[in-house]
């Protein structure tokens, strides 16, 4: 049985179906005229001013009944107004200004910034910030201190520059053992196929180089030829794309250059469609005696080396 109402916008009656089912409005749009020339008393909006910058704004009535604190103008200005209002609930609570009680707690009882903000009350990112704005000046590291969050490799990570330099760490030792661990991961993986690819071309051409060669106990070249500066790398198409490993890449050539060394890098899609040309592009920059006899005799123990 049908059921008819009256819209109560545009006064015209329509069906809705069933006699359970009421509806006030017949479609959409009549229920957008009515919302926007019928506002209730809540949507009043009234006109205030902002208690950090000044600024005259206007808000909802409904929101200044719901919220017991102040309405800022903005987030910057609600953040600096929570932030002052919580400083004077703070000076209340220990009697004294909030920078005589943080010099106290920080520099004369010498406690680490998250038990101050534990004594507080507030974070530590709040502590940091009354530090910055009441130009309160922070202690020196303790050695003991330095040694304690620089003494293994999983603290020195977020270590910052002031603790890593209190502590002479030799970080060329460090890093020539993190080139010597990544040889011997190479070694264990063996080269990939792109790296097959560019050995046995290189043997046939019989061109003599050393894979992963190691420059400055700082990076690990494919290939490189010592007596004439040069290295050759095989980048593979979706790892030496990311931006991150374009980085790296760059930070290495800089590197390998100021070494004096000449980088060529081939990627994946020109070793496999036209190792020719990978190698007469090597070629070009070698001398003429660098394919000798000497290099023939040479060519069988790359080959070896590589499986051939």
């Amino acid at each position: 049985m049908a059921h008819i109402c009256i819209c109560e916008q545009c006064q015209l009656p329509f069906d809705v179906g069933f006699a359970s089912e009421t509806r006030r409005f017949c479609c959409r749009p009549c229920w957008r005229i009515y919302v926007a020339t019928h506002k209730s008393p809540r949507d009043k909006r009234v006109e205030i001013t902002c208690p950090i910058c000044g600024k005259p704004f206007l808000t909802k009535q409904d929101r200044l009944n719901k919220i017991k604190t102040r309405i800022c103008c903005s987030v910057e200005c609600n953040i600096i107004y929570k932030r002052r209002h919580r400083q004077e609930e703070i000076e209340q609570q220990f009697g004294e200004p909030i920078h005589d009680l943080l010099c106290r707690l920080y520099h004369t009882e010498q406690r680490p910034i998250r038990e101050v903000s534990k004594i507080i009350g507030v974070s530590s990112r709040n502590v940091f910030e009354w530090f910055y704005d009441l130009n309160i000046p922070r202690r020196e590291r303790s050695l003991a201190v330095a040694m304690q969050w620089t003494g293994n490799d999983e603290r020195r990570r977020t270590a910052s520059k002031a603790m890593r330099a209190m502590i002479p760490i030799d970080f060329d030792e460090r890093r020539r053992n993190s080139v010597n661990a990544n040889l011997v991961l190479q070694q264990q993986r063996g080269p990939t196929s792109i790296e097959r690819i560019m050995a046995a071309a290189l043997n046939d051409a019989g061109i003599i180089f050393e894979f992963q060669f190691a420059v400055g106990g700082k990076f690990l070249c494919d290939f490189a030829l010592p007596a004439h500066l040069l290295i050759v790398e095989c980048d593979g198409e979706y790892w030496h794309n990311t931006p991150r490993q374009r980085r790296q890449d760059a930070s290495k050539d800089a590197y390998l250059q100021a070494c004096g060394y000449t980088v060529i890098r081939f990627s994946d899609k020109q070793i496999r469609q036209d190792i020719h040309s990978c190698i007469q592009a090597i070629k070009t920059r070698l001398p003429l005696q660098n394919t000798d006899s000497a290099g023939e005799r040479e060519r069988d123990t790359h080959c070896r080396c590589w499986g051939a």
